[in-house]
This record gives C-alpha cells, sequence and structure tokens, in this order.
C-alpha cells in the first residue's frame, strides 16, 4: 500500500525549503531522492512545492533510469525514456502520472456540492453558484440569487439546476447567466435531479415536486403531508423514494400515484437503478444491501449476502461498487462475482467514484481520500489533506476525465491527472 501522502497548505510557498537549499542539488537528486523507491517519490511530490519541482528535474530521472534499467540517456530524455520504460515492463504502475499537477482553491472551502462539465468546474459556494475554470484555475463567473447556501445541483445541456437552503430551485443559463425560472418549496430542498426532461426536486417540507423546466410548471406533487424523502432515484417514468416512516416507495412521474410500498428496518442512504431494479444501501452495521425489482420492490435472489454495512453505491458497465464500514466492494452484476473486497480500516467511505479504470473513495471520519485499481483493489495513492482545526472528514469527491476534486472545511484541492 502506498504510504501517506500529506498536504499541508503553509508550504506551499515559492522559496525553497531552508533545509534543502543547504544540500547540493546534485547529492539531493543522486545521493537522496535517486535512492528512493519510486512510490515514494510519487508521493513526495505533493509534499510541498519545492518536492514538487525537484521530483520532475531532469537529473532525478537519469539516475533512476541508470538504477532500475542501467541505461544511460541524453539528460533532457530521460524522463521520456524512464515513463516508456516503466510502461513496456509494467512496473511502478501504482504511480498514476507523473505529469499530475495540484492546485489547492481555499476560496471553495467547506463547498459540499459541484460539477465537473468539460474545463469548468461548477460549485455552489454558499448562496453564490461559482463557475471555475479549471486549466486557468481561475474563477470566471458568480451567479447570485438564492438567499440560503445551495444545497443541491445539477447540470445538463448547458443549464444548472439548484436547490438552496432558502427553500428554492433555480434554473440558470450557463451562456447567459441568466436566472430562467425559480421553483418553491416550503422548506430547504434537498435533494435535485433531471431525468427525460422532468426536473424532480426532494425538499424538508414533506414533498417531492415533478416540474416542468422549460415552463417552470410542477406537474405533480409526491407524498404531500407525508415524511419526506430522504433520498430517491428515478427512471424515465418512476420515482423511487425513501422516507424513514413510510419505507421505500415508487411513483409514477406521468400521474403522480403511489405504485408501491415497501416498509424498511433500517435506514436507506442510498439508492441506483440497475436495469430493471433498483440497489439500495444503509451504512448501518450488520444491515446488509439490497437488489429489489422495480415492479414488486420484492428481494432479488442473485444477490450475494456478504454486502454489509455500505452506504454508498457507484454503478460502472457491469460493476456495481460499494462504500461502507472500513471497506469496498465491487460486484458483477452479470456473473454474480465478488471482484474485489478490500479494507479500509478506521474510515466510513460515504462517497466512492470511478474514472479510469480506478475507483476513488472518501472517508466522513478522516480528511483521508484513496485511489485504487478499479481490477486488482490494489491501494495506489492515499491523500490525506490536513485540516488547520480537526479532522471534519472529506465534504466533497469528484472525479472525471483526469481530474479530481477533493474539498473538506478548510480547503479543496484539484489534481489533474489526465
Amino acid at each position: 500500500m502506498a504510504s501517506l501522502t500529506r498536504i499541508d497548505t503553509t508550504h506551499f510557498n515559492d522559496q525553497p525549503q531552508s533545509m534543502l537549499c543547504r544540500v547540493p542539488k546534485d547529492v539531493l537528486l543522486g545521493n537522496i531522492l535517486g535512492r528512493l523507491p519510486i512510490l515514494e517519490i510519487g508521493n513526495l511530490k505533493l509534499s510541498c512545492k519545492s518536492f514538487y519541482v525537484l521530483t520532475d528535474h531532469p537529473l532525478l530521472f537519469k539516475h533512476l533510469l541508470m538504477r532500475d534499467f542501467q541505461k544511460i540517456e541524453e539528460e533532457s530524455k530521460c524522463k521520456s525514456v524512464y515513463q516508456k520504460l516503466c510502461r513496456a515492463e509494467k512496473i511502478h504502475q501504482n504511480i498514476l502520472n507523473w505529469n499530475y499537477h495540484v492546485t489547492e482553491l481555499k476560496e471553495l472551502a467547506g463547498v459540499n456540492h459541484f460539477k465537473i462539465e468539460g474545463d469548468w468546474l461548477i460549485a455552489g459556494n454558499q448562496s453564490t453558484l461559482e463557475i471555475w475554470n479549471l486549466n486557468s484555475k481561475q474563477r470566471i463567473k458568480s451567479l447570485t440569487g438564492h438567499k440560503g447556501a445551495i444545497s443541491s445541483l445539477e447540470v445538463q445541456d448547458g443549464k444548472v439546476y439548484t436547490g438552496s437552503s432558502d427553500g428554492t430551485c433555480r434554473i440558470w443559463d450557463l451562456e447567459t447567466e441568466e436566472c430562467l425560472h425559480t421553483l418553491q418549496h416550503a422548506k430547504e430542498i434537498r435533494q435535485i435531479k433531471i431525468i427525460e426532461e422532468k426536473l424532480i426536486t426532494c425538499s424538508f417540507d414533506l414533498t417531492c415536486k415533478i416540474w416542468d423546466p422549460s415552463t417552470g410548471n410542477c406537474l405533480h406533487t409526491l407524498g404531500e403531508n407525508e415524511e419526506y424523502f430522504a433520498y430517491f432515484e428515478a427512471t424515465k417514468d418512476k420515482v423511487i423514494g425513501f422516507s424513514g416512516t413510510l419505507g421505500l416507495s415508487v411513483w409514477s412521474i406521468d400521474s403522480g400515484a403511489c405504485l408501491n410500498r415497501r416498509e424498511e428496518a433500517e435506514w436507506i442512504s442510498s439508492i441506483k437503478r440497475l436495469n430493471n431494479a433498483v440497489i439500495t444501501a444503509s451504512g448501518v452495521v450488520g444491515y446488509d444491501c439490497q437488489v429489489l425489482d422495480l415492479e414488486t420492490l420484492k428481494p432479488k435472489e442473485d444477490f450475494p449476502s456478504k454486502l454489509l454495512s455500505m452506504a454508498c453505491v457507484e454503478i460502472v458497465e457491469d460493476l456495481v461498487l460499494f462504500g461502507g464500514r472500513e471497506q469496498w466492494k465491487s460486484w458483477n452484476h452479470k456473473t454474480g462475482e465478488i471482484v474485489v473486497s478490500e479494507k479500509v480500516s478506521g474510515q466510513i467511505i460515504k462517497m466512492i467514484r470511478v474514472d479510469q479504470d480506478k475507483v476513488f473513495t472518501g472517508s466522513c471520519w478522516t480528511n483521508e481520500a484513496k485511489i485504487w485499481d478499479l481490477k486488482t483493489g490494489k491501494c495506489l495513492q492515499t491523500i490525506k489533506m490536513l485540516d488547520s482545526d480537526h479532522f471534519s472528514g472529506i465534504r466533497s469527491l469528484e472525479v472525471k476525465e483526469g481530474k479530481l476534486i477533493i474539498s473538506n472545511a478548510t480547503s479543496c484541492f484539484i489534481w489533474d491527472f489526465s
């Protein structure tokens, strides 16, 4: 397993550390860094700005090339030759990429909701919707209008949908920066989702509403005067919602009628659709995840019984990934095989994402994020974001097209692995 990568923002400055200044560069690169295991060198890259520069120096790769492959090349070519040989020999595969960059955006500290859309990072920062350019790391737009913190966010077809603690959902045009519609609930909006040109919003006012986003008209109100949906999932014609007293229920998007209900013994923290079934996860110790038939809400027989205490679910092609109490697993829903089962001591995984054959997990107990190999389950990297006040846990984690974004209470970091 990779050793810990500590990111202490106080060391990201423009001046070399005084200790490094006293060591001749050829000695530092050849006799110190050049003797370290390759994985340790990769981890040093994130420890401070001085090491970020040093671990990219051609002289270091000249030493590594001689040490690992007994080859001598022109210094300017050593890095590219070393990388090619590593790929050809299939070694050092736990190094994600020598060319990745890390950027801190303190302005987005504590952000709970963001999306990656092309070169843009779209974030709900308190009551403001902010658009950042991922290449320049500059804020390019700030859209205001909400009177409370943004509590949910979705992006589709050039429009951003934001739910807020002020009880409104706003629909924004990214190009014109105009708020097209403001949709009203009585209390904070908990979750929003776009399905088949329908907007679904779930609120603490004990309702779930279905809207026509082109006109802003409310088409149906689900569960009026009942307990709110804690979580919901949607298909093109159904909404599957969970509430603490009513259990799991299925509603028609077209008519707004309740089609089926199922009592649940435990709290459900995640619902995902899988073909003609839904997968539920709770995170409660000893409680099974379930695969339920979408029509009958009865358990399907082909689901493994060893998936306990899972809190989050992600589906990628044939694989269903689960994260939970001190573990994550992947299950092939076509073969029924548990492909990967990995322990993560002392953590509850509340976020699990997949990108470029890698799994990214974030813990709500600690400030740790881990990167794993999707096929083997091997831990490739551990990233520990140091919190100057307390260990509040990872707030948000998103990854798309080689860009990983993590925020906690005091900062937000962007890693570019592309």
